[in-house]
């Protein structure tokens, strides 16, 4: 068998081990799959945001505790702790089946959501290479040309290649051959425009040559949202008759675009075009001419009597949503908003009138900091720690009494917040005071693993275990942090390593003082026992603490605290929503208000 069939066969092995795992969704979890492949890497925030914004609804609705099992299951590997990658022969497959599926549309709408994410969230500024990665990634797709534009003027300026390897160019531009070729093939299975050359097309877009580049954007974006454009740099291909495809363009297409800018006032041969639509509809009722205002210009004559959309100052996102808005109210001959405006800030709107500049920001809609952060992951920061206080009191209770503890409840309920926040104040609130050692257990995969990260953090010597552990920590005084404690009753762990813990953690001057957090009862997580009558060796020796869902009044509190340093507010009704969606869970009320909260903001 050749390395390449043994590659593919391989990769088979992978998607169907998935599917396997998966197979109470039905193919949905595979359709998740094809669209976590966009990105270079995954993190859990950003699947996420995938599947809330294409897997929230029928017919394809996925729950969110799917999201954890994805990133641990066959087609996923762990970079570090945060990021995760498919494997390259899974995800070309994967972005494959993601085009013969959903087209190209689809493509570009996880596209922008990958552009924006790194934009808005900024997951990765300190790792410059992976960042400009998935920036590429997502050009590749809304603007391969811009794309290939800016991987070259980035490697000629050094500013901005500091700290990237030039093999790092090398790599990238393989990629946008790759991607150009799936979006090649996208186009031409899904666009109109290669299905017959006798239908009529939405728009024909009238540009000069300097603004080439604007209206090739422009026409992406509207195909991408399902119309068809009359475009010179697509469809003036060589061989064809240069005047028969501009008539064609003039005529055949419902509407012309103009690419309104200096150039195109000035030019001669524009005037055609445009005069050709507006001579069709004079009174302007069914919008035969659309302007859309790229540069800064100003229309006379004829040309000023019609309204047009304008893009200028506005970034790529809010350019994008400005066309399409501006697009849909000319063919519906009507510009009222599908959902209702956001209520306008009376503080806001009266700073907007004093800030010097040409445009005012929509109403209600500010540039301000998400607070609802972190998405994934426990809290790191004291200050945003919330609702935690009591619990927190009863834990270092229980430790001053000389006990252990163990935090039991289901995941997403902020156990490892909990953790975190116990480290933090270990040596303020334990009597005698003890040094805390936290280690997450998710990363580590034996026993072996498990004594080296002990020791590591500890400061003894690698490999320590058994009675040398035991002489190594006799003066020492420890509060041993263990999260994810499901990790121990893997392959990879004996019965040892529970045995060990509960002789170092019992009595009064023991060397550790346990917290565990775990998701089941410990009697139930670890049933084992040597002898009848005997249990399990954690079994016994920590107060079980149950984490519960947070209440509906928690819900609230939390949504108050952090909105109270910005200007943006939620409805009652969006809050009885968030109660009732996110079922108490802290991480996916973080989650939800998050997105909440950027629908308003941004």
């Amino acid at each position: 068998m050749t390395i390449v069939a043994m590659s593919n066969e391989w990769r088979a092995h992978q998607i169907e081990d998935f599917k396997r795992q998966f197979s109470a969704y039905g193919d949905s979890a595979l359709h998740l799959a094809y669209h976590a492949a966009v990105p270079v890497v995954l993190n859990s925030e950003l699947l996420h945001l995938i599947r809330i914004n294409f897997f929230l609804d029928p017919p394809e609705s996925l729950p969110y505790d799917i999201e954890f099992d994805f990133l641990l299951s066959s087609i996923c590997y762990q970079i570090d702790e945060e990021n995760f990658e498919i494997e390259p022969k899974a995800r070309c497959y994967l972005l494959e089946k993601l085009f013969d599926k959903y087209g190209s549309k689809r493509i570009s709408e996880i596209a922008s959501l990958l552009w924006e994410y790194v934009a808005y969230c900024s997951p990765w500024e300190s790792r410059l290479t992976l960042k400009r990665a998935q920036q590429i990634t997502a050009l590749s797709i809304l603007s391969p040309s811009k794309a290939i534009e800016w991987l070259n003027e980035a490697e000629k300026d050094r500013s901005v290649q500091h700290g990237v390897d030039r093999s790092w160019y090398v790599v990238m531009r393989q990629g946008l051959q790759e991607s150009a070729k799936l979006v090649a093939k996208a186009r031409s299975k899904s666009s109109p425009r290669h299905q017959s050359s006798n239908v009529r097309k939405d728009f024909f877009i009238s540009h000069t040559t300097p603004d080439g580049a604007w209206a090739e954007w422009i026409a992406w974006i509207l195909e991408a949202n399902g119309y068809t454009v009359h475009l010179q740099a697509w469809d003036f291909v060589p061989g064809k008759s240069f005047v028969r495809e501009m008539n064609q363009g003039v005529t055949e297409c419902d509407h012309t675009i103009a690419i309104l800018s200096d150039n195109y006032l000035k030019a001669n041969f524009t005037q055609a075009e445009w005069a050709a639509a507006f001579r069709q509809d004079p009174q302007s009722q069914v919008s035969r001419l659309i302007p859309i205002r790229v540069g800064e210009c100003k229309p006379t004559g004829l040309l000023s009597q019609i309204i047009y959309i304008d893009i200028v100052g506005r970034t790529e996102v809010e350019a994008e949503r400005v066309i399409l808005e501006g697009i849909a109210a000319a063919l519906k001959q009507d510009g009222r908003p599908s959902k209702r405006p956001a209520f306008p800030n009376r503080d806001l709107a009266q700073v907007a009138d004093d800030v010097p500049t040409s445009k005012k920001r929509f109403p209600g809609r500010v540039q301000t900091q998400n607070p609802f952060l972190p998405l994934t992951g426990a809290v790191d920061e004291a200050e945003q720690f919330f609702n935690g206080d009591r619990t927190l009191d009863r834990i270092f209770k229980v430790l001053n009494s000389d006990s252990n503890v163990a935090l039991i409840g289901d995941r997403s309920l902020g156990k490892s917040s909990l953790l975190r926040e116990v480290a933090r104040q270990a040596q303020g609130r334990l009597t005698p005071p003890r040094e805390p050692i936290f280690i997450n257990l998710v990363m580590l995969f034996s026993e072996d693993e498990f004594y080296e990260e002990l020791c590591a953090k500890v400061g003894i010597a690698e490999d320590t275990r058994g009675n040398k552990l035991n002489r190594a920590l006799r003066n020492k005084h420890l509060l041993l942090i263990l999260d994810e404690v499901e990790r121990m009753v893997q392959d990879g762990f004996s019965r040892r390593v529970r045995d060990q813990l509960r002789g170092l953690s019992e009595g009064k001057d023991a060397p550790l003082r346990l917290v565990l957090a775990a998701r089941r009862p410990l009697d139930q997580l670890f049933p084992d026992g040597y002898d009848d009558g005997m249990v399990s060796p954690l079994h016994g020796i920590c107060v079980e603490e149950t984490i519960q869902p947070w209440s509906a009044e928690s819900v609230r509190q939390f949504i108050t605290t952090r909105l109270s340093t910005t200007a943006v507010r939620f409805s009652e009704n969006e809050i009885a929503d968030l109660i009732a969606t996110s079922g108490g869970s802290p991480k996916v009320l973080m989650q939800l208000c998050n997105q909440l909260f950027r629908s308003k903001a941004f």
